[in-house]
């Protein structure tokens, strides 16, 4: 099972799953220089909220920071090569990316 944490339906090529919650990570700045006037900033993650604990056969669709932030955790996964319209705006995924890779028993051949 899929279940999708970010702000957007997500689309692949065989379905569209609906959002049912947003997992956000926390982001703490702190600058570093400036630029023309233009202050250039360090980012750290932080805690990330909106997230339910950990259950075995269900994965979570999250942005790619939500994923990057938890990398101990195999059920995360986040759209990857997006499929864009003429406008270049993202409209879909033709695959889920993993920071961890899945859990042996998940995987397929």
């Amino acid at each position: 099972m899929i279940v999708n944490f970010t702000p957007h339906v997500v689309h692949t090529p065989t379905t569209a799953i609906p959002s049912t919650g947003v997992a956000r990570v926390e982001m703490t700045r702190v600058i570093v220089g400036e630029v023309e006037g233009v202050p250039i900033t360090r980012s750290a993650s932080g805690a990330v909220s909106g997230l339910p604990a950990q259950e075995a056969g269900i994965f979570l669709i999250v942005s790619r920071i939500v994923a990057a932030a938890l990398p101990e955790r195999r059920d995360l996964l986040f759209p990857d090569e997006l499929l864009r319209d003429a406008a270049g705006r993202v409209v879909g995924c033709t695959s889920f990316g993993s920071v961890a890779g899945l859990p042996k028993a998940e995987q397929t051949q």
